[in-house]
């Protein structure tokens, strides 16, 4: 297995079967977006309201286009990380998944509160994040 850190904050693991890279968006002074491409794009923390055009600006480089999302994961629901995300809940389509004790912050809802999808997340840092429509 080859795992290697480019500069920029690119991360590439590689085994035989398979790459997984991680794209590194800073966003302002604080916060940092990050992609992750296998199959498909997920992208963790969406920033601080008003970062579509800085997440859209850095992923061009990455080869990275909206219609690549699979999955928002937000890793809890404070504005500096799920700010953008219902921006780009509506712009990707991409369903958004968020821990459902943060759910209720919800700046990517519209007007209900989130409902969990079936097997929509996998347990991470010992939370399982399902995911939400808003």
């Amino acid at each position: 297995m080859d795992n290697t850190i480019t500069t920029g904050g690119t991360f590439r693991m590689q085994d035989t079967e398979q790459t997984i890279e991680i794209f590194t968006i800073q966003i302002g002074m604080i916060s940092r977006s990050y992609l992750v491409r296998q199959q498909g794009v997920i992208l963790v923390d969406t920033g601080v309201p008003g970062s579509l055009e800085t997440i859209l600006s850095n992923m061009k480089p990455a080869g990275v286009s909206p219609s690549h999302f699979r999955l928002i994961l937000l890793t809890h629901g404070h504005a500096d990380h799920a700010g953008s995300a219902r921006a780009l809940r509506d712009l990707t389509g991409a369903p958004v998944a968020v821990h459902r004790d943060d759910a209720y912050m919800g700046p990517y809802r519209k007007t209900r509160p989130p409902r969990p999808c079936r097997k929509a997340g996998t347990a991470l840092m010992g939370r399982r994040y399902p995911a939400t429509h808003g």
